[in-house]
């Protein structure tokens, strides 16, 4: 009889441990599900961050590339958005041979494609930089207000 209840006990007791370990093991899941649901929601953000950029770098090179649509379609006579004199333009042949090249001798095709995306290199370069000295200023400011703020609390 005595072994009955003992036996009983204890597998009262494997029940209790048992469930011990079913809710550590619950709680643990939990956390771990907790962590992956912070990861998703950080790779999204990173995931918009990199979309607007990419959004804002498209943009640039769709503004550079229309303007050198524009600029090959003008010949080159007015380079930069510079305003064109009141004579007419000259035909298609002169505008070439006119481009301003040392030798006389006219890019071809490959030459003007060269060029082309030289520049193109050189503006979005230039952009960049210009973006990142932006996000230097503004991280400059955050921190000289961090820091305002920080020396009005020690006073107080």
């Amino acid at each position: 009889m005595v072994l009955r209840i003992l036996g009983r006990y204890t597998t009262g007791l494997d029940v209790v441990d048992v469930r011990r370990v079913v809710r550590e093991s619950h709680q643990e899941l939990n956390a771990r599900i907790n962590s992956l649901d912070e990861q998703v929601a950080a790779t999204r953000n990173d995931l918009l961050e990199f979309s607007a950029q990419a959004q804002k770098t498209l943009n640039i090179i769709t503004s550079q590339l229309s303007e050198l649509v524009a600029y090959i379609n003008r010949g080159g006579d007015n380079k930069k958005g510079e305003s064109s004199s009141s004579r007419p333009l000259p035909p298609p042949a002169d505008q070439i041979r006119d481009s301003g090249n040392a030798g006389g001798r006219t890019p071809d095709f490959e030459q003007r494609v060269e060029m082309a995306q030289r520049n193109i290199t050189e503006r979005v370069l230039d952009a960049d930089r210009r973006e990142i000295l932006l996000q230097a200023e503004r991280d400059r400011e955050i921190r000289r207000r961090e820091l305002s703020g920080s020396k009005r609390r020690r006073r107080h």
